[in-house]
Formats: C-alpha cells, sequence, structure tokens
C-alpha cells in the first residue's frame, strides 16, 4: 500500500514534527509526506492569489492513479473505522491514497471537485501542523485495526459533536 500526504507547509524541527515522525515509523505501510511552498512571500498576496497557487501546487504533486482524500473543515465527519475501511478498500489495489492539507485559507474549487473524499476531523479548529499529527495517528490506528493490533482497542477519547 502507498499514501501521500500532501501538505501546504513546513513542519521543521518542532514536538509536531516528533510525534509525526514517531507514528509514521510505526506504520509498515509505504508512507511519503511532500511539504509544498509557494516560493514568493505569500504575505503580500491576496488570499484569492494564496489559495490559486496552493491549489496549482496540490494539483502538479498529485500521484497518478490515486484517489484523492481532502481533510477540509466542510468535509463528511466520520469514524475512525470508517476511515479504516475506507484506506482498507484500497489496501490490495495498485491505486495510491494521497491526503490533502491545505493552507489557511482552505481549498480552493478545483481540487474540491477532483477530490473523491472530502474529510473533517470534526467541527474544531487545528492547527495545520497538530492536523498532520491527528491524520497520520489515525492512519496508523487503521493499520492497527487492519492487523487485528489491540492499539484500537486502548482506552482513548473518542470525540464527538453535539448541538446545544
Amino acid at each position: 500500500m502507498f499514501i501521500k500526504i500532501l501538505a501546504i507547509g513546513k513542519i521543521n524541527n518542532s514536538p509536531y514534527k516528533e510525534i509525526f515522525d514517531l507514528y509514521q515509523k510505526r506504520i509498515k505501510w509505504k508512507i511519503n509526506i511532500k511539504e509544498l511552498e509557494i516560493k514568493e512571500n505569500s504575505k503580500n498576496l491576496s488570499e484569492r492569489i494564496v489559495k490559486e497557487k496552493e491549489e496549482k501546487l496540490l494539483l502538479e504533486n498529485l500521484p497518478d492513479n490515486c484517489i484523492l482524500i481532502c481533510l477540509d473543515s466542510g468535509g463528511k465527519i466520520l469514524s475512525t473505522e470508517n476511515l479504516s475501511k475506507i484506506i482498507n478498500d484500497y489496501r490490495e489495489s495498485s491505486i495510491k491514497i494521497c491526503f490533502a492539507i491545505g493552507g489557511a485559507s482552505g481549498f480552493g474549487e478545483k481540487i474540491k471537485k477532483k477530490a473523491d473524499h472530502l474529510i473533517s476531523f470534526g467541527k474544531i479548529t487545528l492547527p495545520h501542523l497538530m492536523a498532520r499529527c491527528v491524520l497520520i495517528e489515525q492512519i496508523y490506528r487503521s493499520f492497527t485495526i487492519s492487523s487485528n493490533h489491540p492499539y484500537h482497542k486502548g482506552h482513548w477519547i473518542t470525540l464527538f459533536s453535539y448541538s446545544v
């Protein structure tokens, strides 16, 4: 199985990187991360231009023959088991899975239309680097579910949403 993560921005040497690397090492599937940045100073660009440039970078770096799963605040909220099912449905095929994490302005319409799945980690707002850590942990958890490893059976916090 081949999984690629396309992420806008650099993780560098931060506690997030340590967490990401820890889970990435535990997974026996091939996982590549490609960090993408706009080459010019984006502080001087409008939000629309930044979103367009990030979208172009993401589309240029999508592997051929892949299922695109975009992490988007407006996406469908899935249980871990449902995410695991999506991942494992493609496990035996030659199709690659590509997760995309957009920039602070979100995804442009082209990438959203190209996506096979738009998913959300809930109604909370996460920093992009933390979202990467949550994603890699959920990929690891999917791996443990498919391997019948006891990790998923442990006592963990389940996040849920409710209306007030």
